[in-house]
């Protein structure tokens, strides 16, 4: 079964993670298939360590060339959670190839071993168990397995957003008193000795490669610039590979840092390739030649995530207390760069307007407010996301801390809302207002935040009036998709009381066939188009 797009965060129809519901609620023990036609049953974490073991005595007989080139080739049908779990492994057990021979392994030999990386991948902790699992522990269970699968998915929207994001706000954003200064042009070059918008630059010209061939020769970045493509020179080059490629060494390293100490949950280790998606399948002893250092990326999908949200992550690592507070309003302005791209400017009223006749001592305000008719769409922004432990353990400890910006949120649009209905708030536009909606835009997906486990669980933890307010959850991903539709002519309000009874999936799915192809209405299509001129390249 092909994977499906996923509009909401929900649960799509993919053949794997029902495998893993069928799993909780049906049997004690975990069944999976190998790739050899065998069964390989595991039930407790000594059968999943020497399943590890029997996938590493498989995959030492093949160097990591070839079994990188090899998971390049795969067949359409195998998901893209298989493949990287099956490299992974590769950089784990493979004897490392040579510079001078490109080989690659068939699909009749790599594919048994990718089906026991998939049992391996599957073997969730609640199969180990003797007991049927509750309300909280199937949400524990999915998550575990949407996090273990979902992020390899290929959502790179295009290079717009990381223009707007990355380079152009962070030169208008004003920080509100009291938010320390940051510089985030400056820290990432002093971090990495590139500049960002060299960094997205080299690393958008690898990711397009990679996607078309299997592998390249780092003199392509030569080549390319003799056929017209504007990429810097050949010292920025290397310093942006040193912060995207990486030896198996490294790899390694990274993941014997980051792995799970509960060996339970071994199948859902953190995978290095997110740190480094370009593998270097060789050990490099000394300095390599442009010319020699062959390059690969089993899932080049995962080169767009390192120069998008990867850079949210490694400012986040080093710089915590100075850049979270600041991306947060970076985050806010970005949601507001998206609204006016569909929204009339007399329709869409900012924090910073509402608080000229609203001030803070009289209660909390969204970030945005788009006035439609007598309605008033309220538009609170988080950079937030599921902690790496939530998703890993499904940890209910874990999950709560990462929906405190969640329930902070709400409590916002609450307060608002009730202020508003109470005739608190002195502003014009919203005087004729009756209904209101309130929108919460996280900056990564919230897996499962439509699904009912979920919110019973969010539930739990709000005061009794937010606990009733109707609410929508959307990531960045879904508005924007959702400023394609408006900017189209449909309705936003309409779209957002239909999520009231129907899933965002089926709603978004049922707007596009009515109106066909929306890339043209995107908000970043001509940023798109100047980020492909300035790179020298066609658009397609």
């Amino acid at each position: 079964m092909q994977p499906q797009r996923n509009f909401c965060g929900a649960l799509p129809v993919r053949f794997y993670v029902h495998v893993l519901l069928e799993t909780a609620v049906v049997s004690v023990q975990f069944r999976g298939r190998g790739g050899t036609g065998t069964t390989v049953e595991i039930r407790n974490s000594i059968e999943l360590s020497a399943l590890a073991g029997q996938i590493g005595t498989a995959l030492k007989t093949y160097t990591l060339d070839s079994v990188l080139l090899g998971l390049r080739r795969a067949p359409s049908k195998v998901e893209p959670f298989m493949i990287a779990g099956t490299a992974l492994f590769a950089v784990r057990y493979c004897p490392p190839g040579l510079r001078t021979v490109k080989r690659t392994l068939g699909w009749t030999a790599l594919g048994p071993i990718v089906g026991l990386v998939t049992t391996y991948l599957l073997a969730d902790p609640s199969s180990f168990a003797v007991t049927a699992p509750t309300e909280s522990s199937l949400l524990s269970i999915l998550l575990r397995g949407v996090g273990n699968q979902f992020p390899y998915a290929d959502n790179f929207t295009g290079p717009g957003r990381l223009l707007i994001l990355y380079e152009e706000l962070p030169k208008e954003l004003v920080l509100p008193d009291g938010v320390p200064q940051f510089d985030l042009h400056s820290k990432f070059q002093e971090l990495n000795h590139v500049s960002i918008a060299d960094f997205i630059k080299v690393g958008f010209a690898a990711f397009a490669y990679l996607q078309a061939r299997d592998g390249i020769a780092r003199d392509y970045f030569e080549k390319a610039r003799a056929d017209g493509v504007h990429i810097p020179d050949d010292e920025t080059v290397c310093r942006v590979l040193d912060q995207l490629a990486a030896v198996p060494s490294k790899l390694r390293e990274v993941y014997e840092r980051y792995k799970q100490p509960d060996r339970q949950f071994a199948a859902y280790d953190y995978n290095p390739l997110f740190n480094y998606p370009i593998i270097r399948p060789w050990e490099q002893q000394c300095p390599i030649a442009m010319a020699d250092d062959c390059l690969t990326a089993p899932m080049p999908s995962l080169i767009a995530w390192r120069i998008s949200t990867g850079i949210y992550y490694q400012m986040s690592f080093h710089y915590k207390s100075t850049f979270n507070p600041y991306f947060g309003h970076l985050f806010e302005a970005y949601v507001g760069r998206v609204l006016k791209h569909c929204v009339a400017s007399s329709s869409l009223v900012s924090e910073r307007e509402i608080r000229q006749t609203y001030p803070t001592s009289r209660g909390k305000v969204p970030d945005w407010v788009v006035i439609e008719g007598d309605r008033a769409i309220l538009i609170e922004c988080k950079a937030t996301h599921l902690n790496r432990k939530a998703l890993a353990t499904g940890s209910e400890e874990a999950i709560s801390m990462s929906l405190s910006d969640i329930r902070s949120g709400l409590d916002q649009l609450y307060e608002f809302k009730e202020a508003c209905q109470a005739g608190q708030v002195d502003l014009d536009v919203l005087r004729a207002c009756r209904e209101f909606i309130p929108v919460l835009v996280t900056s990564e997906p919230f897996y499962l935040a439509n699904s009912t486990s979920f919110n019973n669980l969010l539930h739990e933890s709000l005061r009794q009036g937010v606990r009733d307010m109707p609410y929508r959850i959307l990531s960045i991903e879904q508005l924007e998709l959702l400023q394609a539709f408006v900017s189209a002519g449909v309705s936003m309000g309409d779209t957002l009381v239909r999520l009231e009874s129907e899933s965002l999936d089926a709603v978004f799915r049922d707007i596009e066939r009515r109106i066909g192809p929306t890339y043209e209405y995107t908000f970043s299509r001509e940023k798109d188009r100047e980020f492909y001129a300035r790179l020298g390249v066609p658009e397609e």
